[in-house]
């Protein structure tokens, strides 16, 4: 579980990015998969077993949190200018 700084950086970065484009149109599943990725990646984890075999209650519970955030269909509402 041990991870550079920049790669905790990207992870942030990509996330960020996801959520932002998640506003304007529904991520393909790909991208949803790759965003939990992404999240293990952020928690210093290769993969979600990894990170459920850590046993650190405190991860797994925020994880399953975002991972619900990331995977639940989104409601895109068309802004007016």
């Amino acid at each position: 579980m041990h991870n550079s700084t920049s790669t905790h950086f990207s992870a942030f970065a990509s996330l960020q990015r996801f959520f932002e484009l998640s506003q304007h149109a529904e991520p393909t599943q790909v991208q949803k998969e790759e965003a939990v990725l992404v999240l293990c990646k952020l928690y210093g984890f290769n993969d979600e077993s990894e990170l459920h075999s850590s046993g650190n209650a405190e991860f797994i519970a925020h994880f399953i949190e975002l991972t619900k955030k990331i995977t639940k269909p989104q409601q895109t509402t068309l802004r007016s200018n």
